[in-house]
């Protein structure tokens, strides 16, 4: 079993006997010690755009139907769920023509890393549209879809996991992530942060939601020969401060 030991409760650490009045105006010796953490994501497996549900017909008429799990390159079939190699968002894509699935509204049911339920809701797209949730899962446990005008969709849809990968703690903005890293190599510039919500989550993606603590996409493809990580700053002060608020569930 893993030993752990909370050091301080302070918000503030200092380290050394070094003092300067006008850095410490209360008279506080020692250099306030930074709160960096490096998540390291291991070899992350390539996007699997198909691995939660494989080219799957849509039921005709106004109706909500759930959908059957598959297990694709990314996902780990467990108990009915659909397990991410890391906590990463969802995407669908709707083929063949004629097809017209904006008449849909998707639902997803997982969980995140740290075991909290959370849904993603998504409008539908055109034939060969795909659209991706903004949310970072850990698993799915549940794909539905209700359609909210018969006979409109007459295409075909897949379900699976996208580039966008969760952070661990919460970040208010792109200047608390300190850079990307690939087999230990920093990465290029062109990857993509996403900051987390400050507000109540809510469940669709399609109006704004983001995921609550924030998402980091690398730029390059996922290689699983290769070591994704990730090093950002945390504020400990609070709960929401370094979580982020709590998962929309319903």
């Amino acid at each position: 079993m893993t030993t752990r030991h909370t050091l301080t409760h302070a918000d503030k650490v200092y380290r050394g006997n070094a003092f300067y009045g006008g850095y410490s105006p209360d008279g506080r010796r020692g250099v306030e010690q930074s709160h960096l953490y490096h998540r390291d994501y291991g070899a992350v497996a390539a996007d699997d755009p198909d691995g939660l549900v494989t080219k799957t017909a849509f039921t005709s008429g106004v109706a909500t139907v759930t959908v059957a799990l598959t297990s694709g390159a990314a996902l780990v079939s467990t108990a009915g769920a659909g397990v991410f190699d890391v906590p990463r968002n969802f995407v669908f894509h709707v083929s063949e023509t004629p097809a017209n699935a904006t008449y849909t509204l998707f639902k997803i049911t997982g969980v995140d890393e740290y075991g909290a339920t959370m849904t993603d809701r998504l409008n539908g797209a055109s034939a060969n549209d795909t659209v991706s949730g903004l949310k970072a899962f850990k698993s799915i446990t549940k794909v539905n879809y209700t359609v909210t005008a018969a006979a409109i969709c007459s295409g075909k849809f897949t379900v699976g996991s996208g580039p966008r990968l969760g952070l661990p703690f919460w970040i208010k903005n792109q200047g608390q992530v300190l850079g990307g890293y690939v087999s230990g190599l920093y990465s290029t510039g062109l990857d993509t942060v996403a900051p987390g919500t400050s507000q109540t989550a809510t469940e669709t993606s399609a109006v704004g939601a983001k995921d609550v603590r924030g998402t980091y996409t690398f730029k390059n493809a996922y290689d699983a020969s290769k070591r994704y990580g990730v090093l950002l700053t945390v504020d400990a002060s609070t709960r929401n401060k370094a979580f982020g608020p709590v998962q929309c569930a319903t």
